[in-house]
């Protein structure tokens, strides 16, 4: 089995981003008020790891998991929505 760890940050400051939902191919968590996440139980493969947030840009990548291991993820930077007043 495999597990993975990793924070999400704000694209401009690389300031943490809470409440922000990581999907990777179905297994969904929601960062920490750190910023940060934790999945466990998985398996090695292929996986599409989406991150959501209602006041971010929608991000979207692949990820290769090869062998069984605790992997950390680069932090992932995503962009504010920038709303007109």
């Amino acid at each position: 089995m495999v597990s993975i760890t990793g924070k999400v940050v704000n694209y401009w400051t690389g300031n943490p981003v809470a409440n922000v939902t990581v999907n990777l191919s179905g297994h969904l968590v929601n960062t920490d008020s750190n910023g940060e996440y934790s999945i466990d139980g998985i398996f090695p493969a292929n996986y599409t790891v989406q991150v959501t947030h209602r006041d971010y840009e929608p991000l979207q990548f692949p990820l290769n998991l090869t062998v069984e291991n605790r992997y950390s993820i680069e932090a992932i930077r995503i962009k504010p929505i920038f709303k007109a007043l």
